[in-house]
């Protein structure tokens, strides 16, 4: 008969220890992994809507900026405004430097 080779009690005991530490450890790894990435996406989200936040604003406040001015050219009674070209002779539309028709006519910008 043969016998079985002797593992000393002390070994057995380190033995199941180590394999919890290493089991235990690798799970919270694994969680905080997890957890990390998910945390990390959320916080690019947040970052990038507050950017775009912010640039939207910045583009909409220089867009009043630019718009202001039109606003008072807008407001100026009708006899002050320079008057338009006449069409083209022999044209009954008007039409653009590109040569497609458009139905309003703009006034000349004061210079």
């Amino acid at each position: 008969m043969k016998r079985k080779p002797f593992i000393p009690i002390g070994v057995k005991l380190i033995g199941i220890v180590s394999l919890i530490l290493v089991g235990s450890l690798g799970g919270m790894m694994l969680l905080a992994t997890g957890n990390f990435g998910r945390t990390m996406e959320r916080t690019l989200k947040d970052d990038t809507m507050n950017r775009a936040e912010l640039l939207s604003k910045n583009v909409e406040r220089d867009l009043r900026s630019v718009i202001a001015p039109g606003g008072l050219l807008a407001a100026e009674p009708e006899s002050s405004r320079p008057t338009s070209r006449s069409p083209r002779p022999g044209n009954a539309k008007s039409r653009s430097a590109s040569g497609l028709p458009f139905s309003r006519r703009r006034p000349w910008p004061s210079t």
